[in-house]
């Protein structure tokens, strides 16, 4: 497959995932204003609830994708020293770096792991054979 293919591929695949998020939005919207998502009583919450996924859904779709702290300074709620020291600590951080050490820690985790799940795993089979790590014990049969 050429590139070219794979670029028209992929485009294709992300177009046909928005208009499918477009429908999806068009769903939770029709839902959160229909007739039957008013309020009964004071403890009906489900136009509330469907309120929430639309707008969820939308700023999905619509929204331009943010961090968390691309969020936190977007809200304002941090005084100027605070973000500063934010934005300090971001630019010192290394995603590649972090990454490898995610996997070193994972695999050291599943290293010692191994023994106590590989017990686990054993255990859960019934044998037919004898344990064969403690020995086989072969009685001495004496003429009397």
């Amino acid at each position: 497959m050429n590139k070219s293919a794979l670029q028209q591929q992929i485009i294709a695949t992300l177009e046909a995932d928005r208009e499918v998020a477009k429908a999806v939005l068009a769903a939770t919207h029709e839902a959160a204003t229909h007739a039957e998502s008013k309020a009964e009583n004071k403890y009906d919450t489900r136009g509330l609830e469907a309120a929430y996924l639309a707008d969820g859904q939308r700023r999905r779709l619509y929204d331009e994708p943010m961090t968390p702290l691309d969020r936190l300074l977007a809200a304002g709620v941090l005084s100027p020293a605070q973000e500063s020291e934010l934005l300090a600590y971001r630019d010192t951080l290394n995603p590649a770096a972090i990454a490898r050490q995610i996997a070193d820690l994972q695999a050291a985790l599943l290293r010692l792991a191994k023994n106590k799940t590989e017990h686990l795993y054993l255990a859960a089979i019934p044998t037919a054979l004898p344990e064969v790590r403690s020995g086989i014990r072969i009685q001495n049969k004496t003429a009397s």
